[in-house]
Order: C-alpha cells, then structure tokens, then sequence
C-alpha cells in the first residue's frame, strides 16, 4: 500500500470523536456500485464518470443486499466480498469527498432510519452569514426538548467548500447519496401493495366526482382528487422517503428554514417552509410517520376545499397530476 493511501486509510480511521469509526473502502454500497461500474477504458475524465455513476446509483430501484457491510451490529454485518483495488480506492473512492464527510455518509446511511432526525445542509456562504447560521443552531439547540450534541456531527451539513450550491441544493446528492435512502431495507419505493389499492380508490373518487357534473372535463375531477383528494393525498404520502431542511439564501433573508420532503430518489413530493425555532418538530412529525398532520405538509392553497393556510406546504410541480413522477404516482393518464 503507497504511503499517501495509507495515511488516507488512517485518517479515515482517525475520527476518533466519531462514535464509529468510518467503514473500510468499499463497504458503503454506493462505493460497491462505483467500483463495480467503473470503465476502465472510458476516454472521460475520472470526475465526471464518478459523478455520472453515483447519479445512476440514485436512480436503482433495488440496492443489492450483499453490497452493504455497514447496517446493523458490528458482529451481524456482512463481510465486504468484493474488496477495492488500491487502484481503485485511489481513484475512484478516495478523491470523490473528503473523509469527513464521508463517514458523515456512513452514519446516514446506517442510523437515520432509526434516529429520524432532522438534516439541515446550508448551501448558501454569503459574507456575514456565518453568525446568522451559528444563531439558528443555537436556537435550535435551546429549543429541541431532545437535542443530541452527538447527531449533530452528522446531521449539520455546514462546509463551505463542499456545499456551496446556492439554489442548486439537490447536488448534495452527488456527495451524499446516502441522504435518499432507503433508510429501511434497499428498495426505493413505498409499500405497493398499499400504494395499488389507493390507486384504486382514487379512480372511483374521480368516478364520482365527475359524476356531479360540476366539472366540464373529466380530468379536471381527475386532478383535483390526485392532487387534493383524501386517495391522491395519501399516495403523496407512501411517495416519500425523507426529509430536508435547507438554508439557503431565501431562508436566510426571511429566517425560515426550506422544508422539502423528498422521495426514494431525492425528488421533491412537497415544500414549504418553517421558522428555525420550530425545526425540530420536523423529527417529531416524522417519528411514527406523522409528517402529513403537520401544517407544513397541508396545502397552502387547496383547491378542493377552497381553504387556506399561509404556512401550508405546496406540491412539487413534478408530482402534480400531469407531472412526470404523478403520472406514475397516481395511475393516471392525462
């Protein structure tokens, strides 16, 4: 092993503040897929086939089981079966994000799912922002009945030099995919069974809904019960995976943080916004996945009731009833 690889391998292990030191190469199954799907013989630049190979990892319906040697407890995990290459951890893992945040990335990937806590990624580093964020997480600290000093090395994504996106926020994917999930199993998706028999009931809430005849087309029924509807509504919820907040410069300009709720593949289902001193009821909300009684999941503006509530949240433009990701959710063909 070159000297360079070996000091690297030691630092890795060398965040002895951590409450687990970070995983051997390649035990982190996004690590198995780079090195799996690596071409050797590809004429394109080592960066940008990392990058478009951990966006087609986003894009697995299904993450092999056998690629994961870092979930559960130590003496039940599997064992990495597929070793990297020092050619490998030195090109294709090691440059790809700095060891911090790599084992920041491990700890996602192994405890949020039974941690659910909140994540907070600033991706705006303005000058003279850095007193305002400090704040925000002092208040956060005083606020949360349950705050844990210890998650907060993980779940505080503050780096200038790593995160610096500005509005492009989902590129945080491209460092942690982790942060998508799945936080339980490795399928990406909701429970389809469920999901079927909601669809099913959707179609007959349209059914008679356009019954009425209040409506001149049918599928404007069809996408006020999608988009509004009790069926549609819930179909939104099976849709997500986790959970968001976002600094960005808009939230530091109103002092509310940006709240998205995000499905298996790090897509927007909903957004909205929420005041700093309430952030950590987002984890509450979403322990028992409770997050829809929440009034930032509810709509702003609902079309269905005509009711409407300023701190409500919105539906992505993606999952509306002609969208790209509703068309599938819902069933529909509009």
């Amino acid at each position: 092993m070159s000297e360079e690889l070996s000091q690297s391998v030691q630092h890795n292990l060398a965040l002895s503040d951590e409450a687990e030191p970070t995983p051997s190469w390649g035990a982190l199954p996004v690590e198995q897929y780079l090195i799996r799907s690596w071409d050797w013989s590809s004429p394109q630049p080592s960066q940008e086939q990392r990058l478009a190979l951990v966006r087609a990892f986003l894009a697995l319906d299904n993450i092999p089981a056998e690629w994961d040697c870092t979930r559960g407890i130590p003496s039940h995990r599997r064992e990495l079966q597929r070793v990297p290459t020092e050619d490998e951890v030195r090109i294709i893992l090691q440059p790809w994000r700095p060891a911090r945040w790599r084992w920041v990335a491990s700890q996602i990937w192994t405890r949020r799912g039974t941690w659910n806590e909140a994540i907070w990624l600033r991706t705006h580093y303005a000058e003279g922002t850095d007193d305002k964020f400090a704040e925000w997480r002092a208040t956060d600290e005083d606020n949360d009945p349950n705050y844990d000093e210890d998650t907060v090395k993980w779940t505080v994504l503050n780096d200038r030099d790593v995160f610096n996106f500005g509005d492009e926020w989902w590129r945080v994917f491209d460092v942690l995919p982790e942060l998508a999930g799945p936080q339980g199993g490795y399928f990406r998706g909701g429970p389809q069974d469920m999901m079927q028999e909601l669809r099913e009931e959707l179609r007959q809430d349209i059914e008679r809904r356009a019954a009425t005849g209040q409506h001149e087309r049918p599928e404007d029924a069809a996408v006020l019960e999608a988009e509004y509807g009790e069926h549609g509504q819930k179909l939104q919820v099976f849709a997500v995976a986790s959970f968001l907040l976002v600094a960005d410069a808009r939230a530091f300009e109103t002092d509310r943080l940006r709240l998205l709720y995000l499905d298996h593949k790090g897509n927007i289902v909903r957004h909205s916004t929420v005041e700093v001193e309430y952030a950590w009821e987002t984890r509450n909300y979403w322990s028992g996945y409770r997050f829809e009684e929440a009034t930032w999941w509810g709509h702003k503006h609902n079309l269905l009731t005509g009711e409407s509530d300023e701190d409500g949240g919105e539906l992505a433009d993606e999952y509306h009833a002609r969208g790209s990701l509703g068309r599938l959710l819902y069933g529909l063909d509009l």
